[in-house]
């Protein structure tokens, strides 16, 4: 058979086939159609969404770029991209590994590493701790043969000794500690400890130089002075005094016939009682038979005998519970006196309370008030002083005014009669200028003087002077009532001033304490009962901060407010150290 046509005829059915092909000419992207090589191309991609990338946000569709690649910039985070995206179970991330070690994962030791799905690859951490491979496996492990990471006795809270590895199960080994003992161990270790638990070793705060208290331990087996207390401040009266401590509390002793110690009358007590129901206390001040005080609320508060109206609560009532001052708020002092009471408020006002009977509240009467009535025209008022039947402020402008009762020249105003009948006697119902006094700093109000510290540390004083308490011989005076400057020469450099019934005191430049004046029971403190007008060294009384002279007795503090004593009469127990017999010189009061 001859084949050769039949080739032939096949060659040129296939050619003729091959040339009806349509060939395109267009380029691969950008035809709509995705060709090897190409993300995407128009509307046409391989993935719908971020997550088939493996990323964790997609924030707007993707788009396709005009060269078919996609535009990933709507993707964000993803494993790979060398940040830990914890809330996404990545723990690690390439070389960025949070834990380094086996130990940090509790497995021993060994290497970490990290698979490339963001997860820690533990095939070659250590399956068990094994103690004695000379590495310390925490926290399965505190230490390794002579290696102890640094720690000790001491730091194991211990207080000496070697600290040592127990083989067996690479924990420390502190029984070559135990012999030093611990805290905790109730028992107190010599000079590592102050206490144990309850165990306070027979000390209390009165010990460690407190003034009253209750001493505790603290779980580091030291002292807790947190309930030990000092006294903030001190006022002496007639026959009483009281203290204000620092957590705001206040304690009184002495004569209590008016119910003034907090307490019901008429039984005195010769050591501090502790006045019930009165807390945040920031001023106090003892009285003839009564005592106020200011809260840290700036009201005012008053107990005792109320018989001329001096508790400023509308009634004549003795009570031992302290009664809130009437019509009062933003109280900054109160001065409690023989039978009046007088305040200064936050706007420099002044306010008096009591027994009128010569002016000594100042509002222009001599009619008994049962609540606080405004002093006459005074303003611009720094503190107020209360004495027997008078009363004087200190102004911000350096000058001071008196009212009141006048016969010792008390008002200090070198007027000798004004003319008013304050039952049959010398006074004025209204404020008056003391006569020359225009730098005043302090001032103190005693029962008929009064003294005014200089801006210079100098002294001025005015009023009676039978025992010598204006620190100058008694000649030409009180008939020439005007403020006098005490003639002995230490009274110079003086930081505060304080007057008592009849003797005055004052705290020198260095914190020692002079007074002079009447001295008949011991109040100057200097050991003798001789009154004189020449200032007297108060014995075994350093360091003084706060002193009030009582009417026949004296009180100081000294610094820090742990030292507090009492000197001079005390038939009543007012000098508070438990007994009543007079003292030449300064004791301390009990707590």
């Amino acid at each position: 058979m001859n084949v050769k046509p039949l080739i032939f005829a096949l060659l040129v059915v296939l050619f003729t086939f091959s040339c009806k092909t349509e060939v395109s000419n267009k380029a691969a992207c950008g035809d709509g159609i995705l060709d090897p090589g190409e993300q995407c191309d128009l509307d046409v991609f391989t993935i719908q969404n971020c997550a088939q990338l493996n990323y964790y946000v997609q924030n707007g569709e993707i788009v396709c770029n005009p060269d078919c690649t996609m535009d990933l910039s709507v993707c964000a985070y993803q494993c790979g991209d060398g940040l830990v995206q914890a809330d996404h179970e990545e723990e690690c991330d390439g070389a960025t590994m949070p834990e380094t070690t086996c130990a940090q994962i509790d497995l021993g030791g060994g290497t970490l590493s990290c698979t490339d799905t963001c997860r820690y690859d533990v095939s070659q951490c250590e399956a068990a701790v094994v103690c004695g491979d000379n590495q310390i496996q925490a926290p399965f492990e505190q230490c390794e043969g002579d290696d102890l990471a640094g720690e000790t006795c001491i730091s194991q809270g211990y207080y000496g000794g070697t600290l040592a590895c127990d083989a067996t199960d690479c924990r420390f080994d502190t029984t070559p500690c135990e012999t030093f003992g611990s805290c905790g161990d109730s028992e107190i270790q010599g000079v590592y400890e102050d206490c144990e638990g309850v165990d306070l070793n027979n000390s209390t705060c009165i010990d460690q130089g407190w003034f009253s208290g209750d001493l505790q331990c603290s779980a580091s087996c030291e002292y807790d002075f947190g309930t030990c207390q000092n006294v903030a401040a001190i006022s002496a009266a007639n026959i009483h005094s009281c203290i204000l401590l620092t957590d705001g509390t206040v304690r009184c002793w002495g004569d209590n016939q008016g119910s003034q110690l907090g307490f019901p009358g008429p039984d005195d007590s010769s050591t501090p009682v502790e006045l019930a129901g009165l807390s945040g206390v920031t001023v106090i001040s003892a009285g003839f038979f009564h005592s106020c005080a200011v809260l840290s609320d700036g009201t005012g508060r008053c107990w005792g005998a109320g018989t001329g109206g001096q508790l400023g609560n509308g009634t004549s009532d003795v009570t031992a519970t302290p009664v809130v001052v009437s019509g009062l708020a933003n109280i900054r002092s109160i001065s409690a006196g023989y039978w009046q009471t007088c305040a200064v408020l936050d706007d420099d006002t002044a306010w008096c309370w009591g027994f009128n009977g010569y002016g000594q509240l100042g509002d222009g009467t001599i009619e008994q008030r049962l609540t606080p009535v405004s002093v006459s025209g005074l303003s611009g008022v720094l503190e107020i002083g209360t004495g027997r039947y008078h009363s004087c402020a200190l102004l911000v402008n350096g000058g001071v005014k008196c009212w009141g009762y006048n016969e010792s020249g008390q008002l200090g105003d070198g007027v000798v009669d004004h003319g008013n009948d304050c039952n049959s006697k010398d006074c004025s119902r209204v404020p008056v200028d003391v006569l020359g006094i225009t730098t005043a700093v302090g001032l103190a109000v005693g029962g008929d003087h009064a003294c005014a510290l200089l801006a210079d540390g100098t002294l001025r004083c005015w009023g009676d002077n039978n025992y010598g308490q204006l620190g100058v011989a008694s000649a030409g005076l009180p008939e020439s009532p005007t403020p006098v400057t005490p003639s002995n020469s230490n009274l110079l450099h003086l930081t505060g001033v304080f007057a008592g019934g009849s003797h005055t005191c004052a705290i020198i430049y260095d914190n020692t304490l002079n007074c002079w004046g009447n001295n008949a029971d011991g109040q100057l403190g200097d050991g003798t009962t001789t009154s004189t007008h020449s200032p007297r060294d108060v014995v075994g009384m350093p360091g003084v901060v706060s002193v009030d002279a009582g009417v026949w007795h004296t009180c100081a503090v000294a610094i820090g407010g742990h030292i507090v004593r009492c000197w001079g009469r005390n038939e009543d127990g007012q000098i508070g150290d438990g007994t009543t017999t007079n003292s030449l010189t300064p004791v301390d009061i009990l707590p």
